[in-house]
């Protein structure tokens, strides 16, 4: 589905859905369509998305409270919203009645799908929350009961817990056969997990292959642009030459971080683009820094000030605070260590809060790259 018609069908359900009897059907299919929409879109979640879809989920809910493609709905637009905690708590509500049906011989193929979709999105947003022991537990309903889903949940745990040879072999398993536009996420996350493992020329492959049917998808050309320099890197230290990057490769790899920028304000674009030799000059990364600090908010916002602006990072800390009480996945912890670290230029106690959260990262932090930038952002010191 293209943009413009996810964007339409959406508009167009909701216009009919209040003459339609008002049935919880109806107002399902109007929040189906409005997160087809935001997928089609290819940026990150949309709060007006996520609105308009848990709008939908609650009128839905008030014409049949125990809809339970309301109730998973409801569930699914919450994570879209970043409301980890509700939509870990919406689905786990909605599992537990599809587990009693199933566990008393009350159900049929419909409880079973129902219950394992619940599961995946409490895996999902558990992830999110940090809670990585609880999505083993959900994946093995979803792994019995929607043997696709599973897959590539368990591969990103698996990367999530540093061993990026699982998580290749499991996303590896879970690409095919899959259709163009749907194995295309998954050479998305490929090429991340190549690049984790050391593998550029995959990663490169991976990348070049999903951004033909993806185009401007962010965490793409994030991983494109750092396979890109890493494949200079390589080059460098192979040769013996010293520094000194193929001008046609930096124009591509600033092409693709420009372009991940521009299309969601992603600061791990941005800061790639200032701290990278070559891709800027000094009035540009200058331009660049001033017009992210309008742009990003939350822990991205955190991040920005205890970076560029740290006589504010008290600023930083409420923000980061505020993201930890409903997101404990590993980026937000990252975030809240390179926060402490500055903390401790002024506070020595903050270094053991920034050591302490490196740690409890666990293997991931030497595999990530967003992870790895963080971790060494928070063990050095502001300038």
């Amino acid at each position: 589905m293209t943009l413009m018609s996810a964007q339409s069908a959406a508009k167009e359900l909701q216009r009919v859905a209040p003459t339609a009897g008002r049935t919880a059907d109806a107002w399902v299919a109007v929040g189906e369509a409005w997160l087809g929409w935001g997928r089609a879109r290819l940026g990150p979640e949309d709060a007006g998305i996520a609105l308009y879809a848990r709008g939908a989920a609650v009128a839905a809910l008030g014409a049949a409270p125990q809809h339970r493609p309301a109730q998973r709905l409801l569930a699914r637009a919450q994570l879209t919203g970043h409301d980890f905690r509700a939509a870990y708590d919406t689905a786990v509500a909605l599992t537990a009645a599809c587990d009693a049906a199933i566990a008393s011989g009350d159900d049929d193929d419909d409880d079973r799908a129902d219950c394992a979709l619940a599961h995946a999105i409490a895996a999902d947003a558990a992830i999110e929350l940090g809670a990585l022991t609880d999505v083993d537990a959900h994946l093995v309903v979803v792994a019995r009961d929607a043997p696709d889903l599973a897959p590539i949940r368990r591969a990103y745990l698996a990367y999530l817990r540093g061993d990026v040879q699982t998580a290749l072999a499991g996303a590896e398993r879970a690409a095919s056969p899959r259709a163009p536009y749907e194995a295309a996420f998954f050479d998305a996350d490929l090429a991340l997990y190549a690049l984790a493992a050391g593998d550029v020329d995959a990663a490169l492959a991976l990348s070049a292959r999903a951004l033909t049917v993806l185009g401007d998808h962010p965490p793409l050309l994030v991983t494109r642009a750092r396979a890109v320099l890493a494949q200079q890197v390589d080059a460098t230290s192979t040769s013996g030459h010293g520094p000194g990057a193929s001008p046609s490769r930096l124009a591509e790899a600033r092409e693709a971080l420009s372009r991940a920028f521009l299309r969601v304000s992603s600061l791990e674009a941005s800061e790639l683009l200032v701290s990278t030799d070559g891709l800027l000059n000094a009035d540009e990364a200058a331009l660049l820094v001033r017009d992210t600090e309008g742009r990003v908010e939350g822990r991205e916002r955190a991040w920005w000030i205890a970076v560029h602006a740290p006589t504010r990072i008290a600023e930083a800390r409420r923000l980061v605070d505020d993201e930890l009480a409903r997101r404990r996945d590993v980026h937000t912890r990252a975030i809240a260590a390179v926060v402490a670290g500055v903390e401790a230029a002024t506070d020595p106690r903050a270094r053991a809060v920034a050591d302490d959260l490196i740690a409890g990262l666990g293997p991931i932090a030497a595999v990530d790259p967003l992870t790895k930038t963080l971790v060494m952002r928070a063990r050095t010191p502001p300038q």
